[in-house]
């Protein structure tokens, strides 16, 4: 072969040589740079998840962040469940309040049913500034009774605010208004007979006028901001406090029936020709034909005889007859009037006359007694103490008038102990 041939053989192959070596380098270049590129990627990518997790962090548990909003929903969500349980507790009252006819705030009436207020709390019922009423002799039957020569001086009898320093306490519901009922803490006392502050009264004008003459004083202390009404204490009043509610509740404690004595039972018609009413009486003492029902009765306070009244409420009982004792050894207690009229009859006359509450030898009553005989005219005089009823107005609030405390009552001892 010839030597050029030769040569361009070898320079060939050089060639060859040196381009195989420049791809491997180029390949390894490019490998070299494809791991650079990884690394730096890997890096970044390393990077950007640290950047990531730092904000998601950051939202999550930074100030307002994912947890602080979550418990603030939270929170807010139990305050509208809050507000929305007030709400419902607040329609419910006014409904109940609708229901019961009342607006607003809680009434003293709904109190008392609601036991917040109990028989013989005191409430800060504010007695008016004045105000004095004098009972009519000619009323009262005391003309009659000095005419008679049965009791002598006493003529118009007057009560007055002044000097009866009242308090008053709850004594129930008022049926004929609705109401709550207050009682005075004691009777009134008559001006100037300090030694005998009792309401005298007598016969047949007693009977026709009595309940009219009680109510006109109790009416002194009416005043207009907080009473609808002001009465003397009832009958009904006192059967209502003790529970006797019917008519055959009264025939079952009624002591004024004795068939072995002739008498007739509540309810009961009675006739008598040729006697005296008390109207007949006093005109001229014309007899007539005496009718009509049964009306009068009374019962004993916890006594030990059959039929009695038991009161086991010890408030109630000492608020209406503690210290109710007539004549006792000669020394009177607070007893007191009812304006309350009744008729008794026996076989062969009728009694009529107002009722009262006292004690005889022990034996506490509560009834009307007889102060007029329809037989014979016989007329009788008693003096007992006048006891006011305040009806409250219905609408009236614990903003009007509140409960205070206890108050010691001053008890009555007038007349002089009799000799043992």
């Amino acid at each position: 072969m010839p030597e050029e041939t030769k040569f361009r053989e070898r320079r060939s192959k050089g060639k060859m040589k040196n381009n195989l070596e420049k791809v491997n380098f180029l390949e390894n270049k490019n490998a070299i740079r494809e791991r650079g590129i990884t690394l730096i990627a890997l890096v970044v990518t390393i990077i950007v998840l640290l950047i990531l997790a730092s904000i998601s962090i950051s939202v999550i548990l930074g100030d307002n962040g994912l947890i602080d909003m979550a418990r603030e929903a939270g929170r807010k969500t139990n305050e509208a469940v809050e507000k929305e349980q007030g709400d419902i507790a607040n329609l419910t009252n006014e409904l109940k309040d609708y229901v019961n006819g009342t607006t607003g705030e809680k009434t003293l009436v709904q109190m008392f049913r609601d036991g917040e207020l109990q028989v013989g709390d005191y409430l800060n019922y504010e007695n008016p500034a004045e105000g004095s009423y004098t009972a009519k002799a000619d009323k009262t039957g005391m003309k009659k009774a000095n005419e008679d020569g049965k009791d002598l001086g006493i003529t118009g009898q007057t009560f007055s605010v002044k000097g009866n320093d009242l308090h008053w306490r709850i004594l129930g519901i008022d049926e004929a208004t609705g109401g709550l009922k207050l009682i005075s803490g004691r009777p009134i006392k008559r001006e100037g007979a300090e030694d005998d502050p009792y309401f005298y009264m007598y016969g047949a004008n007693a009977y026709l006028n009595g309940e009219e003459e009680l109510n006109n004083i109790a009416k002194i202390f009416k005043n207009e901001k907080y009473a609808q009404d002001v009465r003397s204490v009832t009958m009904k009043d006192i059967d209502e406090a003790v529970g006797i509610k019917t008519k055959d509740d009264i025939k079952r404690v009624n002591l004024g029936y004795n068939p072995e004595y002739g008498s007739t039972q509540y309810g009961e018609p009675y006739k008598f020709d040729k006697q005296y009413t008390p109207e007949s009486w006093l005109n001229n003492e014309q007899q007539t034909t005496v009718t009509g029902t049964v009306d009068g009765y009374y019962y004993s306070i916890n006594d030990t005889g059959e039929p009695t009244v038991k009161v086991d409420n010890k408030t109630l009982s000492d608020m209406l007859f503690d210290n109710v004792e007539y004549l006792d050894n000669g020394v009177s207690g607070a007893n007191y009037w009812l304006a309350s009229r009744g008729v008794y009859a026996s076989s062969d006359y009728a009694g009529f006359g107002l009722g009262s509450v006292n004690s005889r030898e022990g034996i506490t009553d509560a009834g009307a007694g007889d102060m007029f005989y329809s037989d014979d005219g016989l007329e009788g005089c008693c003096g007992f103490a006048v006891r006011p009823i305040v009806i409250l107005k219905s609408d009236l609030t614990a903003k009007d008038l509140q409960k205070i405390n206890q108050i010691e009552e001053e008890r009555w001892e007038y007349g002089e102990l009799e000799p043992q």
